[in-house]
């Protein structure tokens, strides 16, 4: 497993990086890690690079609500500023070309001003054919995903959803969002809902506990933490089964999983610094290598961040190194895949 040593990119501490307060997960393209941000009242798309670093790419028009990445481009989701007061704010998806080092050129942009910027969730099918979801106003519909053409960043169709998305992963042909439905819907609590949007058809709905995220595919299942309590959950789409549901602890005491990353039949499971509902001291943040076939802890080790990012997709993989996003830095461990 990765060495607890790492390097920590503090927000603020570097040239450029001035007071950074982070707007998105992290995600990986290109082999470098990158996430959205604001400093001085500006908002930036910055990467951590494959040598390490934590590097201003690009100036955003608007603050930075959620990142995807393609295999060629890195995808935006931008909050637009209301025309008038009380008035929504507007949402814009921009794609911007990889560029190794340099600032990315934007690709295409498209003005979706019938979604919100609440509930927002990015996910990248293979050939790049892109799907946002978000609510949409003036709406009985609570959510829906939107197809977004790569060339040009056209809408292609929308599918309504029972919920308001919470997080999104792509998976082969299909997306999986997990949602909260209200008690309108046919579909009853937290739901965990795969379509294929080229077709727009419902291949599976799977109730899940309350606040599930999708993170990891290993095989046909599909993990994830549930923000409500911490648990990692593997759900099998197919079935419906819940297959595995871990709690994860350190010195005897349980702790909160809040994201994870996958490779093989291993999964690298974030642990929050917080205890839920255990008397006792804080624990730092923690790596949990978990075996992706049975569920077991096979070993955990504290990393050297004070605390994780109040966010789904706080930690990703690129060759060489896994990077964690903290509430206030960002670690790159050096990682080998054992």
């Amino acid at each position: 497993m990765a060495a607890a040593e790492g390097q920590s990119y503090l927000f603020g501490a570097g040239p450029g990086l001035g007071g950074i307060v982070a707007e998105s997960g992290i995600t990986v393209g290109a082999g470098r890690a990158w996430l959205a941000g604001r400093s001085g009242g500006q908002s930036f798309l910055y990467t951590g690079s494959a040598r390490g670093g934590l590097t201003s790419v690009a100036r955003l028009s608007h603050e930075g609500v959620a990142v995807a990445a393609g295999a060629t481009a890195i995808w935006v989701a931008e909050a637009v500023p209301a025309r008038k007061v009380g008035s929504p704010r507007r949402l814009l998806l921009v794609r911007y070309a990889y560029k190794a080092e340099t600032v990315p050129r934007v690709l295409a942009s498209s003005a979706l001003s019938a979604l919100s910027v609440t509930g927002v969730a990015l996910a990248v099918l293979p050939g790049e054919l892109d799907v946002i979801g978000a609510s949409r106003q003036a709406s009985a519909s609570p959510g829906m995903l939107v197809r977004i053409s790569r060339p040009g960043g056209s809408v292609l169709g929308s599918i309504p959803l029972p919920g308001l998305p919470d997080a999104a992963l792509a998976s082969g042909s299909a997306v999986f969002v997990s949602m909260a439905t209200p008690p309108s819907s046919s579909a009853t609590g937290t739901v965990l809902e795969g379509v294929e949007p080229a077709q727009g058809n419902v291949v599976s709905r799977v109730s899940v506990p309350d606040g599930y995220e999708p993170d990891v595919q290993a095989g046909s299942d599909i993990w994830g933490v549930t923000t409500a309590n911490g648990q990692l959950v593997e759900v099998d789409p197919e079935t419906g089964a819940l297959v595995h549901q871990v709690l994860l602890s350190s010195n005897g005491l349980f702790v909160p999983a809040a994201a994870l990353v996958g490779t093989g039949t291993r999964l690298y499971v974030v642990s929050s610094s917080i205890p839920s509902g255990t008397a006792g001291p804080a624990q730092p943040p923690s790596m949990f290598m978990v075996s992706a076939g049975h569920g077991h802890v096979k070993a955990s080790l504290p990393i050297p961040i004070k605390s994780l990012a109040a966010r789904p997709g706080c930690v990703a993989l690129a060759p060489g190194a896994m990077w964690v996003e903290g509430s206030s830095e960002v670690l790159r461990l050096p990682f080998g895949g054992g």
